[in-house]
């Protein structure tokens, strides 16, 4: 008798083959420039200092918010960016999702680039202690009564690990009032599962 496989299951089980995933690696990184290279090694190389307050090759929608300091990027947006200056869509196909790595690390998707800037660096310093959206103060609860600065372990919302924003500042967080919607990931989730669903009840198997 044929296995049928409940959709909460899918992901588990690895039923259905993974995003497609265009790798990026950091090579270099300072307050002036980065340095990035594709898994066919084609190098792209960013400036990060430039004058007036927009990054020309970002989307729109980025511009508006002002950006004038390239290490304030997040790697989506560093994605987009290096994916547009490779003559790429800057936004990828529900079933291709973008990794940055800096070293053997997996950045995650609204991790700031000055995260892994130089420790004594000012921008680094900035990073680890405000909020990426809001900028308000990042604090882990210690014991017994402390509070450090420092990212927080995860986002539930974003499943960044670790995460340098609040859960209610999350884009991904429904109840947000910087809400952008479901992320890639689980907006590719939900299609898998509902595409496995339509499978299964068009061969009677549901």
């Amino acid at each position: 008798m044929e296995e049928v496989v409940p959709p909460h299951k899918i992901f588990m089980d690895g039923v259905f083959p993974s995003q497609k995933i265009f790798i990026l690696n950091i090579i270099e990184v300072n307050r002036h420039k980065v340095v990035i290279s594709t898994m066919d090694g084609v190098e792209v190389q960013l400036p990060l200092v430039w004058r007036g307050h927009t990054f020309p090759i970002l989307p729109q929608d980025h511009r508006e918010q002002g950006f004038h300091e390239g290490t304030l990027m997040t790697m989506k947006q560093l994605g987009i960016v290096v994916r547009r200056a490779l003559g790429l869509p800057g936004v990828t196909p529900l079933g291709v999702s973008v990794r940055i790595l800096y070293g053997d690390t997996t950045l995650g998707v609204h991790q700031p680039l000055a995260t892994i800037m130089d420790k004594q660096s000012q921008e680094f310093q900035r990073a680890n202690v405000r909020c990426h959206f809001c900028h308000l103060e990042l604090s882990v609860p210690s014991w017994p009564s402390e509070c450090l600065p420092g990212p927080f372990a995860s986002c539930y919302f974003c499943e960044d690990k670790p995460s340098w924003h609040h859960g209610w500042c999350c884009p991904h967080n429904p109840d947000s009032h910087r809400y952008r919607g479901r992320s890639h990931t689980t907006r590719y989730r939900a299609s898998m599962t509902a595409t496995h669903t339509r499978e299964l009840v068009m061969r009677g198997l549901m």
